[in-house]
């Protein structure tokens, strides 16, 4: 694809995002119904990787900002803030009359659960002890190294040297004070994490290693109850300092390995909003007035990652080859039905540091050829290599897009001579392939935490995030980590683009992914839901808040 139409691609679908108008007046009450995959991997903010887990996390806990969807941070619990004039001080104004979650739902022994905080109001003390929490190596967080590494004495902190962070300060109870060692331009942004939402320490303490069973936060929406292989049930928080939200519960229903038809459910109006539309029925949906459609480019990678320590990917002609060999268009145009569109790095467009017109690996089976043949392999006759080991693929899901995307990818490499396996798997044996070194070749995705090129490169392509997982490929280039580095602290956004730019040049050189595609985020909803703003984050960042449901019969009314 031309770079000219991918910018175009993005600039259409950047307008696919109004609320379909209406003159109702948003109403209370009503259970919204929304299907996920499994139950969340965790409840607790410190621990939070996955999709899943940030929607529900989203709607338990408040953050000092969120990102808007203007893709910039926006406040939640802060008032206002000040910086200093070296930029690496930030003061906090915090709202006043926040309070905790008093009591938890029916899912209890004992029935419902009073809070150990017994709903007390949030301070700048919380925040300052829920930064800590995900920063000490006794949490074992896996943000520990990535989040907040900027302030000043974490590094003391983590080493225990300190028993708290030189560089947070509580002013008095509603006031608190973040010093930076350098000045970070994506600071505010990083507050926006999931991982650094306001929890309780009372709960905490008492609770200790419970809290995907007791999790206590100041959001909208408190935990009423869960089955571990069905469902779960949020209820409203009628103290919640923004306001109660419209909607008096949300139930998620666990899809749990495709057993349940999602479209059928949607169709016959148990789910109130769907995002994985079958490519049959997305088309039709789309035109169909009994439905309304949201969409907007994502935040997202979807890629093919290579362990670069094992053979035979150790060796970088052959990744590059492999970059070479996977023809992108048929995935985006055939597969995708056009809602994405080719990656040409990491970065997703609208991000500081993305540039169109890099391009280095177009589909061209003679340069992959090529390559092998300078790697060390040998072809026959008819141009396929003889010589290149039977290597298995790791992909998730066993229905889907991803399976059909796996299998492209097989006939994209044998047609060079390349025989590939595909390993299916569900995304929890899916990560502890990757974790535990047993996957050499896998797909896998990244969704931002917050919009900035930093939350990309520094967590996938640092020497230091290889231990904590987020590193997949075992990639570690210290030129690489030098520009990011520098791009995190320089203020100057042209100087910062520079640093960027060249760092994506030398990652794509070296090779350790194969870029896919960025898809769209997009959803279906009922035509009585009202108040949707979809993020350029998808669900992670759904604002059920504002969510309201109108009567159907009212809306047949309307001429």
């Amino acid at each position: 694809m031309k770079p000219i139409l991918i910018f175009t691609f993005f600039i259409l679908f950047s307008q696919i995002d109004a609320n379909p108008k209406t003159n109702l007046k948003p109403t209370f009450g009503g259970t919204y119904e929304r299907l996920i995959s499994n139950l969340p991997e965790t409840f607790d903010p410190a621990f939070v990787t996955d999709a899943d887990s940030s929607e529900v996390v989203a709607q338990l806990y408040s953050r000092l900002f969120r990102m808007g969807t203007n893709l910039k941070a926006s406040p939640d619990i802060v008032r206002s803030w000040e910086i200093s004039d070296d930029q690496k001080t930030y003061t906090f104004y915090l709202r006043e009359k926040i309070r905790f979650h008093t009591i938890l739902g029916d899912n209890f022994d004992s029935g419902s659960y009073t809070t150990k905080n017994r709903g007390r109001e949030l301070s700048a003390y919380d925040v300052k002890f829920s930064f800590e929490r995900v920063l000490s190596p006794k949490t074992k967080s896996p943000h520990m190294s990535t989040l907040l590494s900027g302030v000043k004495g974490v590094k003391e902190f983590q080493n225990k040297n300190k028993t708290h962070i030189e560089g947070i300060k509580v002013d008095d109870e509603n006031t608190l004070i973040i010093e930076l060692n350098a000045p970070t331009p994506s600071f505010l942004m990083e507050l926006s994490s999931h991982a650094l939402s306001i929890v309780a320490k009372e709960d905490i303490q008492a609770n200790k290693n419970q809290m995907h069973l007791h999790p206590v936060g100041t959001g909208p929406f408190i935990l009423e109850g869960f089955d571990i292989q069905k469902d779960l049930t949020l209820r409203a928080n009628l103290d919640y300092f923004k306001g109660r939200p419209y909607l008096d519960a949300i139930h998620f229903t666990f899809q749990r390995e495709k057993r349940l038809n999602s479209f059928k459910m949607f169709q016959n109006k148990k789910l109130h909003h769907i995002a994985n539309i079958p490519r049959k029925e997305l088309k039709e949906s789309i035109k169909s007035k009994d439905y309304s459609f949201y969409e907007k480019p994502s935040l997202e990678i979807q890629y093919l990652a290579f362990n670069i320590h094992k053979k035979p990917f150790n060796k970088v002609k052959v990744r590059q080859a492999f970059n070479f060999a996977v023809n992108k268009e048929i995935i985006v145009k055939y597969i995708l039905n056009n809602r994405g569109f080719i990656a040409n790095s990491p970065l997703p467009p609208g991000i500081l540091g993305y540039n169109k017109d890099l391009n280095p690996y177009p589909f061209d089976q003679k340069k992959a050829k090529k390559l092998l043949l300078e790697a060390g392999y040998h072809f026959d006759e008819n141009g396929l290599v003889i010589d290149f080991p039977e290597i298995k693929l790791y992909v998730t899901g066993r229905k889907g897009s991803t399976n059909i995307i796996g299998r492209t990818i097989q006939s994209n490499l044998l047609d060079i001579g390349i025989e590939i396996k595909l390993v299916l798997q569900n995304w929890s044996k899916h990560y502890q392939s990757v974790d535990t070194d047993e996957a050499s070749f896998f797909t896998m995705g990244w969704i931002l935490d917050y919009a900035d090129a930093d939350n990309v490169l520094r967590y996938n392509f640092t020497c230091n995030n290889i231990q904590n997982h987020n590193n997949a490929s075992k990639y570690c280039n210290p030129n690489v980590d030098q520009l990011i580095e520098s791009a995190r602290f320089t203020n100057n956004p042209k100087h910062r683009e520079k640093f960027y730019l060249n760092a994506q040049k030398k990652i794509m050189q070296d090779a350790p992914w194969i870029c896919l595609y960025h898809p769209t985020t997009y959803i279906l909803s009922q035509k009585n839901v009202h108040g949707i703003e979809l993020s350029s984050f998808g669900e992670s960042e759904f604002n059920y808040h504002n969510i309201w449901l109108s009567n159907d019969k009212k809306e047949k009314k309307k001429p």
